[in-house]
This record gives structure tokens, sequence and C-alpha cells, in this order.
């Protein structure tokens, strides 16, 4: 576990504050059996996203675990947000959870949103090792005019089958686009009841992604659910 202590000017975290910081959390992951490494790194604002990113790099992590507030789509742009750097810039899966949300739910219904062009061996297999034995899994795809409704249901269905052959409840689910798809994965993930909503993404600048639009951005904007992204392999 790797706690970025921010010095700059206007921070107010002490020393002291950050090795309780860890030390709880440490704590509370012990209650579940689990052996936590501690680390504290100490940069500027604009450097925390940095740290966990040569964290991640140097450990060589299989996934991050960050939490994350909710900026608006202008303030996150101007001001930067570390979730969203580490997001588009990790090597790795990244699991976000809302700073507010406050669950002890168990993982057991996750909604997989599929948009066409994701890695879907790098999502199958994250999730594979993160599923709860129990866990139902949804494989949504938002259907837009140019696809082909036989290509959209052959990817839907591969993948439900995937899950279901490694022993897990699995169905489909395609709708046709109605708000955008960023809006109908949140809806979807409300309708299904999801713990976990989990979305592919392509590498875009910030720039990029705020005039064009990302789908992972936009669904970790609109929804307090914990979200884990996967990136698309170049």
């Amino acid at each position: 576990m790797v706690h970025v202590q921010d010095v700059s000017a206007y921070s107010t975290e002490t020393d002291e504050a950050a090795s309780e910081l860890v030390a709880g959390v440490a704590d509370d992951l012990s209650a579940f059996d689990i052996q936590a490494r501690t680390e504290i790194r100490r940069g500027s604002g604009s450097a925390v996203a940095s740290e966990i990113l040569l964290a991640s790099s140097q450990l060589d992590s299989h996934l991050v675990v960050l939490g994350s507030r909710r900026p608006s789509e202008l303030g996150g742009l101007l001001f930067g947000s570390v979730a969203r750097e580490v997001i588009s810039q990790a090597h790795c899966p990244v699991l976000s959870v809302r700073a507010s949300r406050r669950s002890v739910a168990r993982r057991r219904r996750v909604l997989l949103a599929l948009a066409g062009d994701e890695d879907l061996q790098a999502v199958t297999s994250v999730l594979l090792w993160l599923l709860e034995p129990s866990a139902e899994v949804a494989v949504w795809h938002g259907k837009r005019g140019p696809q082909s409704g036989a290509a959209v249901s052959a990817r839907v269905a591969q993948t439900v089958e995937f899950f279901r052959s490694s022993g897990f409840a699995a169905r489909s689910w395609i709708e046709a686009e109605v708000l955008g798809v960023p809006e109908d994965i949140k809806y979807a993930a409300e309708l299904f009841a999801a713990d976990l909503v989990v979305v592919g993404s392509r590498r875009m600048s910030e720039l990029s992604a705020f005039l064009h639009g990302s789908v992972s951005r936009r669904v970790a904007h609109l929804t307090d659910l914990p979200m884990l992204v996967v990136p698309t392999v170049s």
C-alpha cells in the first residue's frame, strides 16, 4: 500500500497523520487476512499521480486500486485529477472507488460494458481473479447505428460463454443506444444493481478525451459505483 503525501504549500497533512493513515488501512486489510506492506512517498500536488504511476511501475503491479472524487469535466481538465491521470497512464488495470462511498458489499454483481474496441482477453483475464465465486456477470453492449447486429451479438455471446465455462453465472444484455453510451452504462448498472462496473479504455490525451469524449472517463464521472478500467493493449 502506497500513500503519496502531498507536501505542497497548501497541504495540511502532517507526517503523523500520513503514518496513521497507512497503519489504519493495513489494520483493516489484516482483518481480511491480507498482509500489507506500507510505504509513504512524497510529492507536490501535481506530482501525486506521477508518484503513484512510478510506484506501480517499480512494483510491477497487476492492479492499481485508488480512491477518487468527482471533479467537473472542465475542472478535471484545468486542475487535474489524480485518478484521471492514473487511469489514463497506468500500465495495468485500475480499480477506482469513490472516496465518499462507504460500502462493505462483496462484488457479486458485475456489469461488463463493451463498446467494441476493448481488449477482451485483458478484460476477462483480470475479471477472473477479481470475481467472487458466486458472482453474476451481465455482459452489456450498446448498439450503435453503423455496427453490425450480428457482430455485436457474437461478441457478447462469446464473452458470456467464456464466463459460464469458467463457472460463473453470466447473461447477455444488448440494447440500442438511447442517451449515449456512458449514460446508458450508468443506467444499466443501476437496473442490474451492480456492485462493480467494468469498462475498457483506449489511451487518449486529456485534451482529446475532453473534446472528443472518453467513455470510461464519462462513466467514472457519472457513477458512484466502483469502476474497473482495463487498458487496451496497443
